[in-house]
């Protein structure tokens, strides 16, 4: 079989079927990750180096809020808690202004009534 670079054509793989101690254990892992890695990753981008984190989309007319500590993230989102089984999470970005330009906020208008 001859080696294929990423831009040729050729086969994936995917699952069809996990069996349900796979979905168990992924979602553990995937707990795990919020409550215990995610955090500390964060704290040490804020602190050490000249990352800042930023909401990718604002609340409804509200200006994107800015989370300078772990701290100030958990207190708007509650990291890894989820009294109501609703499933949400919170959609941020890092930006990092040695290595990337100034990030560009767009306003979207929303139609209230749709």
């Amino acid at each position: 079989m001859a080696n294929r670079d990423s831009t040729s054509m050729g086969s994936r793989l995917r699952f069809r079927f996990l069996p349900p101690g796979l979905i168990v254990l992924g979602a553990a892992l995937v707990i795990a990750w919020c409550v215990l890695v995610l955090p500390a990753l964060l704290a040490f981008l804020l602190t050490s180096t000249d990352a800042r984190l930023f909401e990718a989309y604002s609340r409804f007319d509200q200006p994107i809020r800015e989370f300078e500590s772990v701290e100030a993230l958990d207190q708007a989102f509650r990291l890894g808690i989820d009294e109501d089984g609703n499933g949400t999470t919170p959609f941020l970005q890092l930006w990092w202004p040695a290595v990337c330009p100034p990030p560009r906020v767009e306003r979207m208008e929303l139609d209230q009534d749709a």
